[in-house]
């Protein structure tokens, strides 16, 4: 993607600390779903919270990928004690909502995990979630030395 893109800058532009990150599958009629909610700590412009979200969905039946997309999830400030309250299932709905990607049709699920790696950077709990063996060797390690 090109990074003159404005919602890339958007997601960019997006504070390097976080909370929690959370992860809910769901599953209904053959298609599996995978939601990522990454919860931020910085405000933004002093008013706003901005979260950034993956969405993807898979046809079980086929083994693809059929949907995958990324936003911004923004909350207001006096509203965001809600979301930090709650998980991803019982999340209250966002204040706004900016799409930054969304791909539709057959898409490799590999690719799918490397484009979320790359839209939550910075945020190690994603490689921590789908690739435990290369926090292990390569994440774990750096931050030892914070602990």
């Amino acid at each position: 993607p090109k990074l003159s893109n404005p919602k890339i800058r958007l997601s960019a532009r997006l504070p390097k600390t976080h909370q929690r990150t959370e992860f809910l599958w769901t599953y209904r009629l053959g298609i599996k779903s995978l939601q990522i909610e990454e919860l931020n700590e910085e405000l933004l412009r002093d008013a706003f919270y901005g979260n950034r979200c993956v969405h993807l969905e898979r046809d079980v039946e086929r083994a693809t990928t059929r949907h995958f997309d990324g936003s911004v999830r923004i909350y207001r400030k006096e509203e965001y004690r809600n979301r930090q309250d709650t998980n991803l299932a019982t999340a209250p709905r966002p204040f706004r909502k900016t799409k930054v990607f969304r791909v539709d049709g057959d898409v490799d699920f590999r690719t799918c995990m490397d484009l979320t790696t790359y839209f939550y950077k910075n945020n190690e709990m994603i490689v921590r979630y789908f690739d435990p063996s290369i926090y292990e060797e390569e994440l774990k390690p750096l931050n030892e030395g914070f602990s």
